[in-house]
C-alpha cells in the first residue's frame, strides 16, 4: 500500500512500477474512470513491478452510477481469476451497457427449435426402437429458473421392422433450476403435458393351429410426465444453445399391441432466440 500523497498521476506500466520499486510488491493495480457524456469508462490494469510489464488490463462502461459499483466487483473479480470483464458476466451483474452491445444479453424470454431422438424403453412404443423428436419451444426466464412451453408443435414418430409410433405434444409445460448464474448453466427439472399418441404394430396371431402376423394399429391421448435435465450455452446472449436429456412418460395404454407403453429417453440440442430486456420478439 503506498500513501495516495506520494503517487503522481499514473497512466504507463512504467510510472506504475517505477513508484512501487521500493514498496516491495509483486504487482501493482492502477486504473482510471473517464465520463464522456453519459457513459463511465473503467479501466483496470495490473503491472508486473520488476518487468514493468502488464499481467492484466480490461475495460466496463457504466451507463450510470448505479452499475458503477456492478462494474468494479466484475473488473476485481477479472484481477483474482485473469478473465476478462466478458467472461465473468452472470445474467444478474450484466451491465446496461452490455445489454445494448451486443444486445439484450440479460434475457427474459426465447423462442427457438430444438430436434434429437426419442429411444422407447422396453416394452414400448410398438417395438420401435428410435423415433425422431423435433419440437418448437417457448421459454420464459428468470435468473435462477426458467419454464418451458411446448405449443401444440411438438412431434415425436419412427418406424422399425414395419412397426410405427406417432407422438404429437399437444401441450407440454416443465419447470428447470438452473444451478449457476454463468453462461454455461446446467438445470434440471420436469413437467406435464398432454398428448395424442399413435402405434401400429405386426401382432403374432394364431387361427387353427397356424401362426400369423396381424398388422393391428392404436391411438389416442393421455396426459404426459417428463423428468431431466441439461444445459444452456450463452445465457447472457441474445442466442441460447441447449443440450436436454429427460425421460417421458405417456398414461395411455396400447391395449391392442404387445409393446403396449408409450415411455422413453429423449435427448435433444437446440437453439432459440431470446427476448431481453427491451422487449425485443422473436417474430
Amino acid at each position: 500500500m503506498v500513501d495516495k500523497r506520494d503517487l503522481a498521476p499514473t497512466e504507463s506500466p512504467q510510472d506504475a512500477a517505477k513508484l512501487l520499486t521500493d514498496s516491495g510488491a509483486e504487482f501493482g493495480v492502477y486504473g482510471s474512470l473517464l465520463q464522456l457524456g453519459y457513459k463511465i469508462i473503467v479501466d483496470v490494469n495490473v503491472v508486473r513491478v520488476a518487468t514493468a510489464e502488464l499481467a492484466f488490463t480490461d475495460r466496463l462502461t457504466a451507463d450510470s452510477e448505479e452499475d458503477l459499483d456492478v462494474v468494479i466487483r466484475r473488473l476485481a473479480a477479472g484481477i483474482v481469476t485473469g478473465k476478462k470483464a466478458g467472461a465473468t458476466a452472470t445474467v444478474e451483474t450484466v451491465t446496461a451497457a452490455e445489454e445494448k452491445t451486443p444486445r439484450r444479453r440479460a434475457s427474459f424470454s426465447s423462442a427457438g427449435l430444438r430436434t434429437g431422438y426419442m429411444w422407447p424403453t422396453e416394452d414400448s412404443w410398438a417395438g420401435v426402437t428410435k423415433m425422431v423428436a423435433v419440437d418448437l419451444v417457448y421459454r420464459y426466464e428468470t435468473s435462477k429458473w426458467q419454464v418451458e412451453v411446448v405449443p401444440f408443435l411438438g412431434f415425436r414418430g419412427g418406424s422399425t421392422n414395419d412397426n410405427t409410433a406417432f407422438d404429437w405434444a399437444i401441450f407440454d409445460f416443465s419447470f428447470h433450476y438452473f444451478l449457476t448464474l454463468t453462461d454455461i448453466s446446467p438445470y434440471f427439472g420436469g413437467g406435464l403435458g398432454f398428448h395424442s399418441v399413435a402405434a401400429e404394430e405386426n401382432v403374432l396371431k394364431e387361427s387353427n393351429g397356424y401362426e400369423y402376423y396381424e398388422k393391428i394399429d392404436d391411438s389416442g391421448t393421455g396426459f404426459a410426465f417428463n423428468v431431466g435435465g441439461g444445459i444452456v450455452f450463452f445465457r447472457t446472449y441474445d442466442f441460447h444453445l441447449t443440450a436436454d436429456l429427460r425421460y417421458q412418460y405417456v398414461t395411455y395404454t396400447f391395449d391392442k399391441l404387445e409393446h403396449d407403453q408409450a415411455q422413453s429417453v429423449m435427448f435433444t440440442i437446440g437453439f432459440a432466440y431470446a427476448r431481453g430486456r427491451h422487449g425485443r420478439s422473436l417474430w
